[in-house]
C-alpha cells in the first residue's frame, strides 16, 4: 500500500514539473499569455520567475518521491546491519559558526534599487543618480510624495538638454507609479551649475517635472510622446509641473 501511495507521489510530481517546464517556455516566448494568472500584468521577469520557482521545487519534491533502487536499499540494510560505533568516541568537538543573514531591505530601499539603473547619460546630456527624499503628500495624507534627484553635468544645447531630461523623466515617473508603493506625487529635479542674469554660478535646480498620480493613469506610456514632457505637463492641471532655468550654462 506504502509503494503505491510513493508511485502515485512520483508520477504527480512529474506531470506538475513537465507542466512547469511548458509553461516557462510559453510565458518566455509569449508572456500575454498569463495575464488572467498575473492580474494583466504579467512579464518576462514575473513569468521566467514564478515558473522557474515551481520547476525547481517540483523537480525536488519529483526526487524525493522517486522509489529507491534495489541497490540503494540493499546498502541502506548493510547500513542498518553493521556494528554501532561508539559514538562518544569519534565525535569531535566543533565550535559553532554565527549565521550571517542580509539585512530586510525596506520598501523605500527597494524603490530606490529599481530607479537608480534608469539614470544613465542620453544622447550627449550627461546624467547622475544623487539621491531620493520622501515626504508627505499634499493632496493625500495617505501617500507619499518622492523627489527623485538628478546630476547634470555636460550637455550639447540648452534644447538637447530640455528633450533628453523630459526622455529620463518619463520613464522615472513610469516606474514609480508602477512600483508597489503609496505614491501620488512624483518630481524629479535636474541639478546642475546655472548662471543668473548677474553672471553669478551656483549648483541649483536647472530642470523640474512634477506628475500627480491622477495624471499618470491616463498615459498610455507606450504611445506616449516621451520627448515633450514640459508642453504635456503645462496643459495638465496646476500640480503638473515643468519648470525650465532660464539661465543654464
Amino acid at each position: 500500500m506504502l509503494a503505491r501511495k510513493e508511485k502515485i507521489m512520483n508520477v504527480l510530481f512529474f506531470l506538475l514539473l513537465f507542466a512547469s517546464i511548458i509553461s516557462l517556455i510559453l510565458g518566455l516566448i509569449k508572456p500575454s499569455w498569463f495575464n488572467r494568472l498575473f492580474k494583466g500584468n504579467s512579464n518576462r521577469k514575473k513569468v521566467g520567475l514564478t515558473f522557474g520557482i515551481a520547476t525547481f521545487l517540483f523537480f525536488v519534491f519529483f526526487a524525493m518521491a522517486s522509489p529507491q533502487t534495489p541497490s540503494t536499499q540493499s546498502n541502506n540494510t548493510q547500513t542498518n546491519n553493521q556494528t554501532p560505533v561508539d559514538t562518544q568516541q569519534s565525535v569531535v568537538p566543533t565550535q559553532s559558526q554565527p549565521v550571517v543573514t542580509e539585512p530586510v531591505k525596506t520598501p523605500e530601499q527597494s524603490f530606490e534599487d529599481s530607479i537608480k539603473p534608469l539614470v544613465k547619460n542620453i544622447g550627449a546630456s550627461d546624467f547622475s543618480y544623487r539621491g531620493i527624499d520622501w515626504m508627505a503628500s499634499d493632496t493625500d495624507k495617505n501617500s507619499k510624495m518622492v523627489t527623485i534627484r538628478v546630476g547634470v553635468g555636460d550637455f550639447w544645447s540648452k534644447d538637447s538638454l530640455i528633450r533628453n531630461t523630459s526622455e529620463l523623466s518619463s520613464k522615472l515617473i513610469e516606474q514609480s507609479f508602477k512600483a508597489n508603493m503609496p505614491i501620488n506625487d512624483v518630481v524629479v529635479w535636474y541639478q546642475g551649475k546655472v548662471k543668473d542674469q548677474y553672471g553669478n554660478e551656483k549648483d541649483d535646480v536647472v530642470i523640474s517635472h512634477a506628475m500627480t498620480k491622477a495624471t499618470a493613469e491616463k498615459i498610455n506610456w507606450n504611445g506616449f510622446d516621451i520627448y515633450n514632457l514640459c508642453d504635456f505637463l503645462r496643459s495638465q492641471s496646476d500640480e503638473d509641473i515643468c519648470m525650465v532655468k532660464p539661465y543654464i550654462k
